[in-house]
């Protein structure tokens, strides 16, 4: 049985990592520059279009695409001789020539994915209420009570299930004597996960079960929202939300060390605290935004309680 794959969006990660760089540098500008040629994954030499800048500082942190890396040595001119690949747990990639090198990111594009991806996760819990809706075929057997979730996961609960009447009738009527069983054995059930049917259906025709499931993980630039983690495109605003308060929420720690020389515009100016409050009516927002995504799923999927 092929893996349901929901229909793209034509929303990606990389949108939502715009989206919210946004939201926390508010039109502020970074300093960029360009990779000359592509580079792999074990390249520790490689030259950009404009002049070093900061990139010449030892140890200026520089943000390709989802790595960061950090640089030992340069030439002084277009080169950067030696330099530490994926560090702060990034991953070493391919980047193509003409790929943006962000100078000393004040959020990078992993570090904003992460906490993207985070929210995501977040979404899908019981506090929040949203999941992905994930449907599978299964086919009746009367010698049978229990059928394996075919390709599950991580599931929920179950939205619904209707068995196939045969005839030209087109009728699925619901199936509301069932229970589902989680870590079963998976020498008999692969997945783990086994629907339970306690009523009568017609041999060799479909049981049509639909069943919540958690959002999944973007990994890559281009992935798409909805094909990849099953998030709804209405929902699409939500991570950048919460990415933007995660982020924006840990810039006060960093103002709090003690050791740490002293930095432009302190209290006077900016009051102790105001950069952990500054996210509030992003906090306000996205409360607003899960409820009314929650809402609109549980109208869509109203809870239907199985008799056993």
């Amino acid at each position: 049985m092929p893996v349901f794959t929901p229909s793209p969006s034509g929303i990606t990660l990389s949108d939502l990592v715009e989206e919210t760089r946004r939201h926390l540098l508010s039109g502020q500008g970074e300093m960029l520059n360009q990779l000359t040629n592509s580079i792999g994954t074990t390249d520790t030499t490689f030259t950009v279009n404009y002049s070093l800048g900061a990139i010449n500082q030892l140890g200026a942190l520089l943000a390709i695409d989802l790595e960061e890396i950090l640089v030992l040595a340069t030439d002084g001119n277009l080169t950067v001789t030696s330099c530490i690949r994926a560090v702060n747990g990034s991953t070493a990639a391919v980047h193509a020539g003409g790929a943006i090198v962000t100078v000393r990111p004040k959020f990078s594009n992993f570090r904003i994915a992460r906490a993207i991806n985070e929210d995501i996760a977040d979404l899908s819990s019981p506090a929040n209420g949203m999941f992905q809706v994930i449907p599978v075929d299964l086919t009746y057997n009367a010698a049978v009570q229990g059928y394996d979730i075919t390709d599950a996961t991580a599931i929920i609960k179950v939205l619904e299930a209707r068995y196939k009447v045969p005839g030209p009738s087109n009728n699925w009527p619901y199936i509301r004597e069932y229970s589902l069983q989680r870590n079963m054995p998976t020498t008999t059930w692969p997945s783990g996960f086994v629907f339970d049917t306690y009523q009568r259906a017609y041999p060799g025709l479909p049981i049509h079960l639909q069943y919540a499931a958690p959002y999944g993980t973007l990994t890559y630039l281009t992935d798409d929202i909805t094909e990849v983690a099953g998030l709804q495109a209405t929902a699409s605003d939500i991570p950048p939300l919460g990415a933007a308060i995660r982020l924006a929420g840990a810039r006060e720690i960093k103002r709090n060390f003690t050791e740490a020389g002293v930095e432009p515009r302190r209290a006077e100016e900016v009051p102790p605290g105001s950069v952990a409050r500054s996210p509030l009516v992003l906090m306000q927002l996205r409360t607003e935004r899960i409820h009314a995504e929650a809402a609109a799923l549980l109208s869509q999927y109203p809870v239907l309680i199985p008799s056993r």
